[in-house]
């Protein structure tokens, strides 16, 4: 659903998109709810995500980097930000995971160390 706004970038009835094509769950209605809210995030705060990737990719213009990677990480990274109730290494771990199934070879690797970086950024900043 957000890969399909990257490409049409439609932001129309974005949240009604959100499915989940799996039974085995028993509170679909607060996983969509959990869903929605992690794609709020990621929209009102694009931008400012991007340009945080982009600092943290070195050599590495973002325009240049996968699509799905990069929404990956943007995801990943509304949920570090933004959802205190969700260990940010736990976001990280799901990440790799989403993208070993959805991206290339190598797209874990990336995706792991642009996220450890940033998290391990913001957890020095907030002991200081």
């Amino acid at each position: 659903m957000v890969y399909a706004h990257s490409m049409t970038m439609d932001a129309a009835d974005l949240h009604k998109k959100i499915r989940i094509d799996d039974d085995e769950f028993e509170d679909m209605d607060q996983i969509i709810g959990y869903a929605k809210k992690i794609v709020d995030m990621y929209m009102e705060n694009t931008e400012k995500l991007d340009k945080l990737i982009s600092s943290r990719s070195s050599n590495w213009d973002i325009t240049r980097m996968a699509l799905i990677d990069r929404l990956i990480i943007k995801l990943a990274l509304s949920e570090i930000f933004y959802f205190d109730e969700v260990p940010g290494k736990v976001s990280i771990v799901e990440a790799v995971e989403i993208s070993k199934e959805y991206s290339t070879e190598d797209s874990s690797r990336f995706i792991n160390g642009i996220l450890d970086s940033i998290y391990n950024d913001k957890k020095l900043r907030q002991t200081i």
